[in-house]
């Protein structure tokens, strides 16, 4: 292949550089030396991932290029869609140091913003994990000795460690309103503590009130649940927490983007309003309620194509409607374990909701608050301006004034 060096493991790109020598072999502009361990340090982790230019899915559906390092975080272009997109190179190293095996449902306990397939592609391609996603046991050690420098990023008014996928910035600016102390967010690199909060996937009725049992059970067969919704925790799949703030106390907080406002979420929220007092019950029940905005950003965040005269009466009309309108499946309307049909996601998205929602009615988390749920559309509503082009204290003023009116929310003052 022109252009690159190939080894028996990894093919790298070519650099431009004078020539070094040490025990290892050679290469014009990269020294590569074999290690005996399989561990690297974050440092060498940080080389070898400058080496890479083009990265692959496992399975070949996607591709990225234009990769390059840029302080602490990694930049790539979709080929699909040309959109940029940044991985936190803190996130890829724990990704790839606390696992022997990696897939993107591994790494989206790691990795912030929606970049799982990204991340997991560029490990493979540096070597790190073979084709199957497992890790190699003897890696080799890149040293970079003169590479082209990455393009310099866009310069914006304010807050030079903005993040660029929506989950990362919301969680930059609620902390620059909150503060970094109590708060806890994957995207922060701050990952919750054991014991903060205990959030099964599949609850046992006997844990709720017989009202709570009676609702779930409700919402279960409105969701066509067959089965168990997967084993384990959700706690790694929690956006956010605070815990012990000295206003806000010790409660989950999410950041609910486009694919949370669904017919399937709005039947969930509609049972939820006899059980849970949320502020934000009455404004996302409008949210799903939102014609225009089901059309024009719900539908294609879920990769489907059509729109709407109307808004589907239930989930089990629209589930209908995907099929009838034969859509092709996504991620985001896949089947799931207990939910296994076109639209499964969409419906264990509403039910691991509702989990959420009633957390903190669970005995085993008597300390906990109801939930903080903050939308990408009353951001941008208060706002005025898309999310990806406000900077960080434009939505950190958005959110503080739903947290001033829907969460009593009032600043505390520094000594």
């Amino acid at each position: 292949m022109k252009g690159f060096s190939k080894s028996p493991d990894l093919i790298f790109p070519l650099f431009t550089g004078d020539f070094k020598v040490k025990s290892g072999i050679k290469t014009k502009g990269i020294l590569i030396q074999k290690l005996n361990s399989s561990m690297i340090s974050y440092d060498q982790f940080k080389q070898r991932l400058a080496t890479i230019r083009r990265a692959e899915t496992k399975g070949g559906g996607g591709s990225y290029r234009n990769i390059r390092i840029s302080g602490e975080y990694m930049l790539l272009d979709r080929e699909s869609s040309g959109n940029q997109e940044r991985i936190s190179l803190r996130e890829l190293y724990e990704l790839y140091r606390q696992n022997e095996a990696i897939d993107t449902k591994i790494a989206g306990k790691f990795i912030s913003g929606r970049v799982f397939s990204p991340a997991v592609a560029v490990l493979i391609s540096a070597g790190l994990f073979d084709a199957k996603g497992k890790k190699i046991e003897k890696i080799e050690k890149v040293e970079t000795v003169a590479t082209v420098p990455p393009p310099p990023m866009p310069v914006r008014d304010d807050d030079e460690l903005e993040d660029s996928n929506d989950e990362g910035r919301f969680f930059q600016a609620l902390r620059a309103v909150i503060g970094k102390e109590d708060l806890y967010a994957k995207s922060l690199g701050k990952h919750l503590q054991a014991g903060f909060v205990t959030l099964p996937r599949q609850i046992e009725f006997a844990d709720l009130s017989p009202a709570l049992s009676e609702m779930m059970k409700q919402i279960n067969l409105l969701l066509m649940k067959d089965g168990d919704a997967g084993k384990g925790t959700l706690v790694a799949r929690l956006d956010g927490f605070v815990h012990k703030h000295p206003v806000l106390g010790t409660r989950i907080v999410e950041f609910d983007e486009e694919q949370h406002f669904t017919p399937t979420r709005k039947e969930t929220l509609k049972l939820l309003q006899g059980h849970v007092q949320a502020a934000y019950i009455k404004d996302y029940l409008e949210i799903c309620d939102n014609l225009d905005y089901f059309n024009n950003s719900v539908l294609p965040k879920h990769r489907v194509r059509f729109n709407l005269e109307q808004m589907p009466e239930s989930f089990a009309a629209f589930q209908q409607m995907l099929v009838s309108e034969n859509v092709k499946e996504s991620g985001y309307i896949a089947q799931k374990p207990g939910f296994l049909f076109l639209g499964g996601r969409v419906a264990q998205r509403a039910y691991y909701d509702t989990l959420r929602d009633i957390a903190h009615l669970l005995p085993a988390n008597r300390r906990l608050l109801e939930p903080i749920r903050i939308s990408k559309f009353e951001i941008e509503k208060i706002s005025g301006k898309k999310m990806e082009s406000s900077s960080i204290t434009i939505l950190a003023d958005a959110i503080r004034k739903v947290l001033e009116e829907k969460y009593s929310f009032v600043e505390q003052p520094e000594f």
